[in-house]
C-alpha cells in the first residue's frame, strides 16, 4: 500500500512522472521524532538502536551536523554502532523502510500542500474523503 500511495502522492501531472521530495530540516526533525518514538512504541529491542542510527546517518549526508549529533548520542545511548551494524542486512533493510516512508511524508506533505492551493481546504475536509469513509463503515 505504501508504494502505491508514494506513487500517488509523487505524482507530478506537469511532467508525467514521480518525482522526489525532500523535506526541510524543520519538518525533517518532526519526522525523525515521530518515527524514533514509534520504534520505541514497538517494543522491539534493536528498533531504536536502528531508528537512530539510520537518523544520524541521513542528517549526515544532508550536512545537518547537529542533527547528526543528536541522533548519533542517542545511537551510543542504546548499544554499539560499528561497521557490524551498519552493513548488517537487518539495517540495510531497515534503512530501505525507512528511507521509504521520509520519502512518502515528504510527498504527502507537498500533497496536502498543493491540493489545499488548488480547492481552499483541507484535504480531510474533502467530500470525496467522507463518501470513502463512509463507504469504508457500510463495510466493515
Amino acid at each position: 500500500m505504501s508504494d502505491t500511495l508514494l506513487m500517488l502522492f509523487s505524482f507530478q501531472p506537469s511532467e508525467g512522472a514521480c518525482s522526489l521530495d525532500e523535506l526541510p530540516p524543520v519538518n525533517w526533525r518532526w519526522f525523525a521524532a515521530r518515527t524514533f518514538a514509534s520504534s520505541i512504541e514497538k517494543g522491539t529491542k534493536r528498533g531504536p538502536l536502528l531508528v537512530s542510527s539510520w537518523l544520524a546517518l541521513r542528517a549526515g549526508n544532508r550536512g545537518w551536523m547537529d542533527d547528526f549529533r543528536r541522533w548519533a548520542k542517542k545511537a551510543h545511548e542504546l548499544g554499539e554502532v560499528n561497521k557490524e551494524l551498519l552493513g548488517s542486512p537487518v539495517f540495510k533493510s531497515a534503512s530501505l523502510k525507512l528511507l521509504k516512508e521520509e520519502r512518502l511524508h515528504a510527498s504527502s506533505r507537498r500533497f496536502r500542500i498543493e491540493f489545499e492551493e488548488s480547492f481552499g481546504y483541507p484535504i480531510s475536509k474533502s467530500p470525496l474523503l467522507r463518501e470513502m469513509e463512509e463507504e469504508w463503515l457500510c463495510r466493515a
